[in-house]
């Protein structure tokens, strides 16, 4: 690469004997990496593939109220680096004695690149991600990148000027080619990238303390290294059994093409069950009319409308896509991941709404469940067959796998919420404002019925820690059988999920209909299902109130807290000021309430020295090699359960593979 005509900015790299030399003078240091990282945005970081490298790190320390900020280049393609043997032993000898505080932007991606390096961070060390903590502050922002978290704390943005001129001249991204200029050109801007954070850390700091969300704050950054250690353990695959489930997926295509072929005369090969036109040519030979997309009116296919189809050809043609979609995600799409024998899963657990998993940019995914992606391991199937085997091709490297989770989870959380919530002191405020005379006074009754019936509940699983709660709701009710404990069930969690009563109709599979009001339309629960439901609330009233008095709260406070303090917030329309989404503040709250018990217990079990191979949502994958681990792993999931005043339990399932761990639940 030949250097265009620039001038020289002046910056120069720091001599190893001018940086700070004890590390453990400073309470607080920022730490960020610049790299080389050609797959980041196709497969994720590289740091684990090997195929990319560090281009430098950039350092700043917080002395008072004053920074010192530095940029060690190491890598850069034009030359002009520091010694990188001498950066490493520098940068080595510090983190083997530091202890304090450990500051950037999406912290996971500096952890991960340093350990490339073999830079360890001491266990001791107190991580504070401004990108993480911004969303901790108000998840409902629409942009988590450095840059809006600055502009959000009232800080300048960095200044890309030179960066950009200078990659301009060389004919190179700014951001994508950056460890290809020369370190002169990007010293200034590295050092303003790491400096940034430090600045926000002292205005996050203020924040959490005024919103009271310490607790919340120390298990999230606690957290952040776990993640990074399991996905840098990785699962191992079991290659073999990839090639069967392949195998049988791949008859399963040719068994329903022939199908087709049979029933239509209709010759149709592999690609075509990518190719809209000749599905839609067949749907329309069986009389058919395909359905149009929404934005371009154009004809399409999906397996919805071919499963409404009564039509074999339909249904083969249904079954055909769904399993050449397992083996490009499960199959192709596992492999486009795989180093060497395993996967290596990043996950987050309380995820930005924005997008872009690339190391700048934001992370995509709900506010309320884990994820994982590179690949997307909790997308696997669970409840099939060929699920089973899919999941079979994750392995141990030695043990046993162990499938940890609790036992009806939402259910108990439900009634610990039940039970401290007292209704009777928002009577007044969650009565429905239709509502006079008798019926106003009937209603307030209720709400200390409610408080009874939660108690009763709440007693029932102190009684006996194994209580079916649906079955349990069935009886007081009085409805019978398995069909009765599948009403209160689809009811009971229609209420946790904040569903309205047409969804919870339809869950029973009852008749409803679309009613319209001056808002819109909504779906509407039919005289059946009304009557079913009406009997719930009547007879066990705490989940409806519940409901009811999470929705004032999120109206008249703008959140609701889950049990270590955290905020479940609900932002106003921009051109009403309502605040939005109340009607599911119960949902929101059972499951932060959940994912904040599964924060716990990753943490119990990483302090235990529990070898953690995956977290799937409410399920905790390890690997253990002898009946104490597995105690150890039971006892590791029950450390949330201080929080309730209803014991909690757990389900553990043992197996030569993930899979396996389902078949013996």
């Amino acid at each position: 690469m030949r250097a265009p005509l620039l001038a020289h900015t002046g910056w120069h790299a720091p001599a190893i004997s001018d940086l700070p030399q004890d590390w453990s003078r400073y309470d607080t240091i920022s730490v960020d990496t610049e790299t080389n990282d050609p797959k980041l945005k196709e497969l994720g970081p590289g740091d684990i593939r090997g195929d990319g490298h560090v281009a430098g790190f950039p350092l700043a320390f917080l002395e008072g109220e004053r920074v010192r900020r530095y940029y060690l280049p190491v890598g850069h393609e034009s030359g002009e680096n520091m010694d990188r043997d001498s950066v490493l032993r520098y940068l080595a000898g510090n983190l083997r004695g530091y202890t304090g505080r450990v500051v950037g932007a999406k912290l996971d991606y500096e952890i991960a690149w340093w350990r490339s390096c073999g830079l360890e961070f001491r266990r001791e060390v107190k991580f504070h991600d401004v990108l993480a903590v911004d969303a901790l502050l108000d998840e409902n922002q629409f942009a988590y990148n450095l840059d809006a978290v600055a502009k959000r704390n009232g800080e300048p943005c960095k200044s890309e000027a030179v960066l950009r001129l200078v990659a301009a001249a060389y004919g190179l991204d700014p951001k994508k080619d950056m460890w290809r200029l020369p370190p002169w050109a990007v010293g200034e801007y590295g050092e303003m990238d790491v400096e940034l954070p430090l600045r926000i850390f002292a205005k996050q700091v203020v924040d959490i303390r005024e919103q009271e969300l310490e607790q919340a704050y120390d298990l999230d950054m606690r957290l952040l290294p776990v993640l990074c250690g399991i996905r840098r353990r990785g699962f191992k695959v079991d290659f073999d059994q990839m090639d069967r489930v392949e195998r049988r997926l791949a008859e399963v295509i040719d068994s329903a093409l022939k199908c087709i072929k049979h029933w239509t005369g209709i010759g149709m090969s592999r690609e075509d069950i990518t190719n809209v036109e000749p599905q839609v040519r067949m749907v329309k030979l069986l009389g058919a009319t395909p359905p149009l997309t929404p934005k371009k009116q154009e004809e399409s296919v999906n397996n919805e409308f071919l499963d409404g189809l009564d039509a074999v050809p339909a249904h083969a043609l249904a079954a055909a896509r769904r399993a050449e979609k397992m083996i490009g995600t499960f199959i192709k799409g596992t492999m486009q991941h795989v180093v060497g024998d395993r996967v290596h899963p990043s996950y987050a657990m309380s995820r930005s709404p924005a997008n872009d998993q690339a190391k700048a940019g934001d992370n995509k995914g709900s506010v309320t469940r884990s994820s994982s992606f590179n690949p997307n391991i909790q997308q696997v199937p669970g409840r099939s067959d060929i699920a089973v085997e899919l999941r079979k091709m994750y392995v141990p490297d030695s043990g046993e796998i162990v499938s940890a989770d609790w036992k009806s989870q939402e259910p108990r959380v439900t009634a610990h919420y039940c039970e401290v919530t007292k209704y009777s002191h928002y009577a007044a405020e969650i009565c429905p404002n239709w509502l006079e005379g008798e019926e106003r006074d009937a209603f307030m009754a209720l709400t200390l019925r409610a408080e009874e019936t939660a108690r009763a509940y709440a007693q029932a699983f102190r009684d006996d820690p194994n209580t079916d709660y649906h079955a349990m709701v069935r009886d007081a009710i009085g409805w019978a059988g398995k069909e009765g404990r599948k009403r209160a069930k689809s009811i009971g969690l229609g209420y946790v999920y904040g569903m309205g009563r047409g969804s919870m109709a339809a869950q029973m599979h009852l008749p409803t209909y679309v009613k319209k009001t001056k808002r819109g339309e909504y779906l509407a629960a039919g005289p059946e299902a009304t009557a079913i439901i009406d009997e719930f609330e009547a007879k066990a009233p705490h989940l409806r109130m519940l409901s009811r008095v999470l929705e004032y709260e999120a109206r008249r406070r703008g959140y609701v807290r889950d049990i270590v303090g955290r905020r479940c917030r609900f932002p106003r329309h921009p051109k009403t000021g309502e605040r939005m989404y109340c009607h599911i503040a119960i949902s929101r709250l059972i499951q932060r309430t959940s994912m904040t018990m599964m924060q716990e217990a990753l943490i119990a079990m990483d302090d235990a020295g529990v070898d953690i191979v995956a977290t799937i949502h409410d399920e905790v994958l390890t690997e253990c090699h002898s009946a104490a681990d597995i105690k150890e792993v039971e006892r590791c999931m029950l450390v949330p359960a201080r929080h309730f005043n209803v014991p909690h339990g757990v389900d553990i399932a043992i197996g030569p593979s993930w899979g396996h761990t389902m078949e013996n639940e």
